[in-house]
């Protein structure tokens, strides 16, 4: 593993690390109205840690989200937070790309560096720090979400369904093969078995976490819009005031079937990967 990557991706997780001190600066300085759910406090800190932090954490507990209002002067500082964000994820990729290895952690591979490459200061620290398992990544890329200006309510509900469902085509299979599936035989017969459905529209199912979505409402060029927005930590309005807010009254998960799931048949073809065919392709 050359050494320029890891120093690349150690200067992108330092600008991230920056750019995420001082969004955290201007949301937590703020006195705006702030909404978090119960038994949490109205506490501009703790929502603003929840928004910015990268490391796992022991003690802390955070909001599973909830409503900030941030000024619109602050929009270039989360903007560029943002944009840290998914330059980081680009180096990651970069990074765990040029590793020989199909499935690999993020610490194997940084340590790689230290018996394959060079030693110098700038990659013995940035071995110090990114080898730490502590570094939790989701919340490394996910995005600060801004809602659109003028809010008029915002209803949080759990997730409906417990799985999501892609449609795939042949050749996408061939590559999740390869990605996935380690053993070269077990690729081979998973290889074969997909030859027999090359011209079929194919489906993958995999399991979603449960998670809280948010239908809001707002008002854009005075029309009332509506849109659904996933929301795994607490989200900002650029508004001065709150909007209506609706809390679920019970942390409902429900596993009724969807329509897309009565399409597929009942048993994949590739369990594996759960990869399913359509039952409209009989």
């Amino acid at each position: 593993m050359p050494d320029y990557l890891l120093i690349h991706l150690y200067d992108a997780f330092k600008k991230l690390q920056e750019s995420l001190v001082e969004a955290n600066r201007v949301i937590s300085a703020g006195d705006l109205p702030i909404w978090l759910p119960e038994p949490f406090e109205q506490d501009r800190k703790l929502a603003a840690d929840a928004i910015t932090e990268c490391w796992y954490q022991d003690e802390k507990i955070f909001p599973p989200t909830g409503l900030i209002c941030v000024s619109p002067e602050h929009s270039e500082i989360i903007d560029a937070a943002n944009i840290c964000k998914k330059k980081f994820k680009d180096q990651i990729v970069l990074f765990k790309g040029a590793s020989t290895k199909k499935k690999t952690n993020l610490v194997s591979m940084i340590e790689s560096v230290g018996k394959t490459g060079g030693r110098n200061a700038k990659v013995a620290e940035a071995m110090q720090v990114l080898r730490i398992s502590r570094l939790n990544l989701l919340w490394c890329y996910r995005r600060i979400l801004v809602l659109p200006k003028n809010l008029d309510s915002v209803s949080w509900t759990w997730s409906t369904s417990s799985k999501s469902i892609d449609k795939i085509s042949y050749s996408e299979a061939l590559k999740l093969v390869e990605k996935e599936i380690t053993d070269e035989d077990t690729q081979d017969l998973i290889n074969k078995i997909l030859r027999t459905y090359q011209s079929r529209q194919l489906g993958r199912v995999k399991k979603v976490a449960p998670h809280l979505r948010a239908n809001i409402a707002f008002n854009e060029g005075g029309e009332r819009t509506r849109k659904m927005v996933t929301t795994p930590t607490v989200i900002i309005s650029p508004d001065a005031t709150l909007p209506r807010i609706r809390w679920p009254d019970k942390d409902v998960k429900n596993t009724r079937l969807s329509r897309i799931d009565i399409k597929l048949n009942p048993e994949p073809i590739v369990k594996a990967l759960g990869i399913y065919t359509y039952i409209d392709q009989e």
